[in-house]
């Protein structure tokens, strides 16, 4: 984001297309920072998410000036009609500071995306977690069927599913 408003001084822009998830400046406070600069308050901006999806979020980027905010594809179609709708429409006003009511609901979005990443996050863990357990007895099971032992094979093999499932007796 400030790399993007850095080189606006060298070069014209006709419209703005940036993601909500950047480093250090996420794509709302970019979106207020372009709206407040001199010569691009009136470029049309489009937001592009892949994790901000309610309409509370849509809502919030229209509040800062955005012209458009569209789920991310794998074919930006909808990036694409959005900034073309934008380009033939009345850009919204410079924007001026985020008063208090703006910025407590800037911290509360950014709040529930971050909690949501960390309920992800969670969840992958986890299922990485049991992948890997699953993996593990696979791999001793594969290193005990590797070298056959007869009736002492179906015995370690019982034996390593059996402490896997966590259950003392088999048959």
């Amino acid at each position: 984001a400030e790399e993007a408003l850095a080189k606006t001084r060298h070069v014209s822009v006709d419209a703005i297309v940036t993601d909500t998830m950047m480093p250090r400046v996420d794509g709302f406070r970019f979106c207020q920072l372009v709206r407040q600069h001199p010569r691009l308050g009136r470029v049309p901006v489009v937001m592009v998410s892949s994790v901000y999806l309610d309409e509370q979020d849509r809502e919030f980027a229209r509040k800062v000036g955005a012209n458009a905010f569209v789920l991310r594809t794998p074919n930006f179609g909808g990036v694409i009609a959005a900034l073309q709708a934008s380009l033939e429409s009345e850009p919204p006003p410079p924007a001026g500071d985020l008063g208090p009511d703006l910025k407590d609901e800037y911290t509360h979005r950014v709040i529930q995306q971050l909690e949501r990443q960390v309920a992800k996050n969670a969840d992958l863990a986890q299922r990485a977690a049991l992948q890997a357990t699953a993996l593990s007895i696979l791999s001793a099971i594969s290193d005990t069927i590797s070298k056959p032992d007869g009736e002492g094979t179906l015995h370690a093999v019982l034996s390593q599913w059996l402490d896997a499932a966590g259950i003392s007796r088999g048959a």
